[in-house]
């Protein structure tokens, strides 16, 4: 027992000593301060407490970071004791966190009064002029701070700052003198000065710092390049291919050397020059892969520039030499090869960059679709199977495997993906009414009708605004004769949402015919026949019928002739052409 009492004593005088820091000069016995006001009012026994408590109840709900809970308390301390710079101090914060900066600069200016000699007090008050916009009050109170603390060189640094945007610009000078004679020479002190006299408009003087870090580091490259870009940015253009020069001498394999002599080239005009540079700049070890990636994307990206397309190739092929084993270096190369149409090889590399690094779901995803393009399934198949085990989170990847099933036969196999892919979209509506719009594909593949139909339902409920569904749907409801009037408007929603299109001419064609509305089903049959370029059987086929409707026997079989001339391989089609007469 009694080794518990003791580790309670030893608590509480731990706690005393805490409250007693943190307290700083705030809590003084019952006696006047020596900087108290004029009235010189002493605080009770009582008073003391509660003020004690109300400052420690403030510092612990700013901990929690009940900011407004912390003021209260703090304003409730001072209330006792208007002379409490702690409770002062921690008012301002409580304020600055509020972002209330005009209050808070008020509660600093109080913690000041009551002691003029706490160096923090004096730096949140720089701070806070500083994000009031009152730059010159700042630099006079990191005057007050260089006072207090001559030997920190940050309040120096911080000071000529505050004035260089009060634009006291002259004594911002004077004081980076000072800076130099109190603790010596620094090339960081010679840059803010190079930037000081640049803000003044003194190229002369500007030129002159960065001449004199060039003397005093005659090997250090990057003083050559800033120095020759200070003489572009002011048209100097001789005099910064001198310092480019100067550099060259001294490094002349220092990537960002190239790639500031490439900038500096393009600025002439001169194309050839340019890309000499870029490429020596990519041999450079210098300069990170990551940036010559960037370089890439962001100058290299232009699909109407031949001379441009050849360039990335071959800076992308200088990468994968240089970097063989780093998977973006083949993705890049790959989305150039897309560029160019080349996507046989653009997939070889987006395989060899999964090859390297299997965890970029982009171009897993830019894979399978270029797979999709080529009409690749097994291909897609085997892409999409990978992926999901890497990511089975990752919609699209359901939708392409099922694509991938349905074009393979499978339907079965293609509808369970689709409605794991269904579950994973249902916040987003146009997504689910895709997958719903190809499980309707895969049952009316299958034959089950009803399911198909239900299927498409759901789909165009959801998006009445996707023209190959509403077509598709349309074609297979006047296929089996049912719900021909629906068919009709939605065939023709098609036709409005993509005029022109073949394939939605003969779809709304076909349905007016089923309808009997046999004039009008011609007039859309013809505008199709007008865009047939690709030679369609069906459509011809199609033309025949109506035409065989409309009394014209001998027009209709040359037409279901000209069916079977372009690849139909109908049965009807044969006894159509046989009997010449009209089998449905």
């Amino acid at each position: 027992m009694m080794g518990f009492e003791k580790k309670v004593i030893l608590s509480v005088i731990t706690l005393t000593a805490a409250i007693q820091v943190s307290y700083g000069q705030a809590a003084r016995k019952e006696s006047v301060r020596p900087n108290a006001p004029s009235s010189g009012k002493v605080l009770t026994s009582s008073d003391s407490a509660r003020v004690k408590y109300y400052y420690l109840s403030g510092l612990r709900e700013k901990t929690l970071g009940e900011t407004n809970n912390a003021i209260r308390n703090f304003l409730l301390c001072l209330d006792i004791d208007n002379t409490n710079e702690a409770a002062y101090y921690e008012l301002a914060l409580a304020y600055q966190a509020l972002e209330q900066n005009e209050s808070a600069l008020i509660a600093i200016n109080k913690a000041i009064q009551y002691n003029k000699e706490q160096v923090w007090y004096y730096q949140l008050k720089a701070s806070l002029q500083q994000q009031l916009d009152m730059f010159s009050k700042a630099a006079d109170t990191y005057s007050v701070l260089i006072g207090l603390k001559p030997q920190s060189e940050e309040f120096y640094y911080s000071q000529a700052n505050a004035l260089i945007f009060a634009d006291r610009i002259d004594e911002a000078l004077v004081l980076y003198t000072k800076i130099e004679r109190r603790f010596g020479y620094s090339d960081d002190l010679i840059l803010q000065r190079q930037r000081v006299y640049l803000k003044k408009g003194d190229l002369q003087s500007a030129v002159r710092e960065m001449e004199g870090l060039i003397k005093r580091y005659p090997d250090e490259v990057r003083y050559y390049l800033m120095a020759a870009e200070l003489y572009e940015s002011n048209n100097f253009y001789d005099k910064a291919l001198e310092k480019y020069q100067q550099a060259m001498r001294i490094a002349p394999d220092n990537g960002y050397l190239h790639l500031a002599l490439a900038d500096y080239y393009k600025i002439k005009g001169n194309k050839t020059a340019v890309f000499d540079a870029v490429k020596k700049a990519f041999i450079s070890d210098e300069v990170d892969v990551d940036s010559k990636i960037r370089i890439l994307y962001n100058n290299y990206t232009d699909n109407n520039q031949q001379a441009v397309k050849g360039e990335a190739l071959v800076l992308s092929a200088l990468l994968i030499d240089k970097y063989p084993y780093n998977a973006q270096v083949y993705a890049i190369r790959a989305d150039f090869m897309m560029i160019q149409d080349k996507k046989k090889e653009a997939c070889e590399l987006y395989k060899k960059s999964l090859a390297n690094d299997k965890s970029n779901y982009t171009v897993w995803e830019q894979l399978a679709r270029v797979q999709l393009s080529l009409n690749n399934f097994s291909e897609v198949e085997k892409t999409t199977v990978a992926a999901i085990g890497y990511f089975p989170d990752k919609v699209l990847l359901y939708l392409f495997a099922g694509i991938a099933k349905s074009q393979t036969g499978n339907n079965q196999d293609a509808i369970v993906l689709y409605n794991k892919g269904l579950l994973l979209s249902k916040d987003n509506k146009e997504l689910s009414a895709q997958f719903y719009a190809n499980i309707g594909d895969a049952y009316h593949a299958m034959g089950n009708y009803p399911e198909s139909d239900k299927a498409y339902e759901n789909s165009v409920l959801l998006d009445f605004n996707n023209p190959l569904v509403l077509n598709n749907y349309a074609y297979y409801l006047s296929l089996r004769g049912k719900d021909l009037q629906k068919a009709e408007r939605m065939a023709r929603r098609a036709i409005q949402l993509e005029p022109n299109n073949t394939s939605y001419e003969d779809t709304y064609g076909w349905v007016l015919y089923r309808l009997e509305r046999y004039q009008e089903a011609k007039v859309w049959i013809e505008k199709a026949l007008s865009n047939n370029v690709a030679k369609s059987a069906t459509l011809v086929e199609h033309y025949g019928d109506i035409m065989f409707k409309l009394g014209n026997k001998d027009e209709a079989l040359s037409y279901w002739k000209k069916a079977k001339e372009y690849g139909s391989k109908s049965e009807l089609l044969e006894r159509k052409i046989n009997d010449q007469a009209l089998h449905e």
